[in-house]
């Protein structure tokens, strides 16, 4: 048993962290936590935190996590790109190695912009703000892919959760270069009192959501604690190994915001996707004239977000705001609103680089829900840079005049043989 408690001291502010660790009802410990190096009498420029739960009847198992965390550590990438090409590289790396182990990966990166949040398989990382409690990263198994296939129709929803391979891992760190992390693009802007959760599945698999909204009230530490405490309390005797690390942002935290982009002289365009099931569909187009957008309606709740921090909630009607790309927004209506909550439709448009991508996550929360749905419709949108594709015009087709001498020549030789047949017809 580990339980580990200090401050990290940042330019944006301090962060509180809780650890604790178990190797609960196994012969072995295959969970690996890493935290990156603090300097000594000066705040740090960056903080990270990683938890790799090395796969469970996986040979080698221990070492792949221990390996992941302390080169990911050792990587310090800087963007979302970098992150991906640091994860890419160390599962080519074991992969090539032929150690035959794998691992999952849960990791958070807190920069001077705001956050970036990355998982490999079904590790996952929490977000406590204002008591709305939020699973920030979507688990990486089958039972995404079953999601996708009723989404499109394929499956219902009954065929998706009977299905005995749902739990299966699709993603882990040492299958390859060729991964596809579960991750932001856009930075989760902070605020003080946010508590982060980064944790194995063993965590989450003993204890309910509710139940980690409640430890996560806590301090960092007492969070923590609190984890451990109810894991054990459970006694069960399979219990899988368990790692939990909770992150506090304390009052006077502040990330560096970024100035509005404004709108460019070339102009923007609306990247949009829409879902209705029983009801008539809602249009963008029906909200947004000259630049402005006209936040809700009758029956319609709108999220309008900018540089990834909302600034219109849905719970609120009327409203004008002036477009600028880099902003998105969402439409839509009670049966919609009620299954996917305001932390979720954030949390998923800071990952999605199309509207496209974003309306999938959430439809796939919503399916997770409500399992066969009812009537909603929703539309989301977000703002691009640019006029966008335009169709293309047709130009005519220019026809050879050789072609054009070779049809008229077959012409005039059929009409001469119908005027030869005619008169002998005649005749």
């Amino acid at each position: 048993m580990t339980i580990r408690k200090f401050t990290a001291l940042l330019k944006q502010g301090s962060i509180d962290v809780g650890c604790i660790q178990d190797q609960g009802g196994r012969d072995y410990q295959e969970d690996t936590v890493g935290f990156s190096e603090l300097p000594e009498g000066k705040p740090a420029e960056r903080f990270s935190v990683i938890v790799a739960d090395g796969m469970g009847g996986m040979s080698s198992g221990a070492f792949v996590s221990d390996y992941t965390v302390k080169n990911l550590l050792a990587a310090e990438p800087d963007s979302p790109a970098e992150i991906l090409a640091a994860v890419s590289r160390i599962s080519g790396e074991i992969a090539a190695g032929g150690s035959h182990g794998g691992t999952t990966l849960a990791a958070v990166y807190i920069l001077p912009e705001g956050v970036y949040f990355c998982s490999v398989g079904d590790s996952r990382i929490y977000l406590l703000r204002d008591g709305e409690f939020t699973q920030l990263t979507a688990d990486q198994d089958y039972m995404s892919i079953l999601l996708d296939r009723v989404i499109d129709g394929k499956i219902d929803w009954q065929q998706a959760k009977n299905d005995p391979e749902r739990n299966a891992l699709a993603q882990f760190v040492g299958s390859g270069v060729q991964l596809y992390p579960d991750m932001n693009c856009i930075p989760l802007r902070t605020q003080p009192g946010d508590r982060l959760l980064i944790c194995s599945d063993g965590v989450y698999n003993a204890l309910s959501g509710e139940e980690l909204r409640q430890s996560l009230t806590l301090t960092a530490g007492g969070a923590a604690e609190d984890i451990l405490g109810r894991v054990l309390a459970r006694g069960y005797a399979n219990q899988d190994n368990f790692t939990a690390v909770v992150l506090q942002f304390m009052p006077g935290w502040s990330d560096s915001q970024q100035p509005d982009v404004g709108i460019p002289e070339e102009g923007c365009h609306i990247d949009s996707a829409f879902r209705a099931v029983g009801c008539d569909p809602l249009r963008a187009t029906q909200y947004i004239h000259n630049g402005v957008f006209t936040c809700g309606g009758d029956n319609v709740s709108a999220y309008y977000f900018r540089l990834g921090v909302l600034l219109h909630p849905g719970a609120d009607q009327g409203g004008r705001v002036e477009i600028q790309p880099g902003d998105a927004f969402l439409l839509c209506t009670d049966g919609f609103r009620r299954c996917v909550s305001e932390g979720e439709i954030t949390a998923d448009l800071l990952k999605s680089q199309s509207a496209t991508e974003w309306l999938r996550a959430m439809l796939k929360r919503h399916i997770l829900a409500s399992g066969d749905g009812g009537e909603y419709s929703a539309v989301c949108g977000i703002v691009k840079s640019g006029p966008g594709e335009q169709p293309r015009e047709k130009s005519p087709r220019r026809i050879p005049l050789g072609l054009l001498i070779a049809a008229a020549a077959a012409v005039a030789g059929i009409a001469a043989v119908l005027i030869w047949l005619i008169s002998g017809a005649q005749s």
